[in-house]
């Protein structure tokens, strides 16, 4: 028997089995037998369970790799980087360059932490001598500002010693002594004797006025001595001491640095100086810097009332508490009705060098005020409407308590 060449294969009525039937031929070639086979149709199902039991054994496995792998990386890597970024941010807060950041490893992260150690190492000794160089610089600044306000103080007693000369060279003394010779020698008539006995006497009245004009010059240039040594034992105890901020009230050393001012004044000019201040407000700052600046900067005012030719001078001393979030500060505001400033230059009156003034060695007064002010955390800048309408220096530095009772 032969089978047939090619089987018939077919569904059956559901659909869910295949049916291959198969005809056998005898020698002869005639059909004589029908051969059936019956398969479920679950190959697909069972291809669709391997291929999920074979995702799932993959997802499994990169799982259990991705696991192995983070493990690893945090212990080799990321647990290493965060102990080596939080030591960086507690330096970047603190400011404390010798913490030691260098890490036990010899790998990569290891060398790159010595590294940085050895950088911050080299960085705190170039701060520290950044700062010992701008100590210095801050005393030479400092030195500067004295010896201006030094100036300041000098430069009025020049004057004073000026008007004592003109003042004595104006006496007729020899005038004087002529008459009174003629008078005693020779023998006038009553006329004459007369005239000379008046003129002498207004001679010797007019020299009782100037003598007493000179006491009230020779008191004032007393007074100005007996301030410059004040501003030399203060710039003493200054240079012993610890140089630390301390709570200063603001209306006592306005007070005083307004009773240690030259004579300002001209012939044609009379300057008056108001406070209108609070009695308890201090301000964090060095005693000895804070009267210094307000001194340059009363001077300036005065100086600048002097420059505009007024008649009548004035300068107001104005306090302003000053809010701004967590910030209290005093804005403390020197007016005066002066010259002004162009608009042009508010910002340059306060750089080196730069100055309205005639002379030598000028522009150095604001510039050190400024200087000295940013140190302290505070802030000097200038206001004015322009020229020949006066203008408003503002000192602004923080406020230390409200109730200063127990200090004073």
């Amino acid at each position: 028997m032969v089978a047939s060449e090619t089987p018939v294969v077919t569904r059956d009525a559901q659909g869910d089995r295949l049916l291959t039937y198969s005809v056998l031929n005898d020698f002869m070639g005639a059909p004589v037998l029908v051969l059936r086979s019956t398969r479920a149709r679950n190959i697909s199902a069972i291809g669709r369970r391997v291929l999920l039991a074979s995702m799932a054994g993959i997802a499994v496995s990169a799982m259990l790799v991705m696991g192995v792998t983070v493990l690893l990386l945090r212990w080799l890597l990321i647990k290493p980087l965060e102990t080596f970024t939080d030591q960086v941010v507690d330096i970047g807060r603190t400011g404390e360059l010798g913490q030691r950041v260098a890490l036990e490893r010899n790998d990569e992260i290891g060398t790159l932490s010595r590294e940085f150690g050895k950088m911050l190492e080299r960085l705190a000794n170039a701060r520290d001598q950044s700062l010992e160089r701008s100590y210095n610089t801050g005393l030479a600044e400092m030195a500067v500002g004295v010896l201006h306000n030094l100036r300041n103080h000098i430069t009025p007693l020049s004057m004073q010693v000026g008007r004592f000369r003109e003042h004595l060279l104006r006496f007729p003394g020899a005038n004087v002594s002529l008459a009174y010779e003629e008078l005693t020698t020779r023998c006038p008539d009553a006329e004459r004797k007369q005239k000379l006995d008046q003129y002498i006497k207004l001679s010797l009245q007019d020299c009782r006025l100037r003598n007493e004009q000179i006491v009230q010059w020779l008191q004032r240039v007393s007074d100005d001595l007996r301030h410059l040594d004040s501003t030399l034992s203060e710039l003493e105890r200054f240079g012993k001491s610890s140089n630390q901020y301390t709570p200063i009230l603001v209306s006592k050393v306005v007070e005083e640095v307004i009773a240690q001012l030259p004579d300002c004044s001209v012939s044609n000019t009379s300057i008056e100086i108001s406070c209108h201040l609070g009695s308890n407000v201090a301000v964090l700052s060095t005693p000895f810097i804070l009267k210094h600046i307000l001194h340059n900067l009363l001077v300036n005012a005065c100086e600048a009332i002097v420059a505009a030719n007024r008649p009548q001078g004035r300068i107001e001393v104005v306090q302003i508490l000053e809010t701004s979030g967590d910030r209290n500060r005093v804005d403390l505001q020197v007016r005066d009705n002066g010259i002004g400033i162009a608009p042009d230059q508010l910002n340059t009156v306060f750089t080196r060098g730069f100055s309205t003034k005639i002379g030598e060695r000028r522009g150095t007064g604001l510039h050190w005020c400024a200087n000295s002010v940013a140190k302290m955390g505070g802030e000097l800048f200038a206001t004015s409407p322009g020229i020949d309408r006066g203008a408003v220096l503002h000192l602004l530095l923080p406020l230390a308590v409200a109730d200063m009772h127990a200090a004073a």
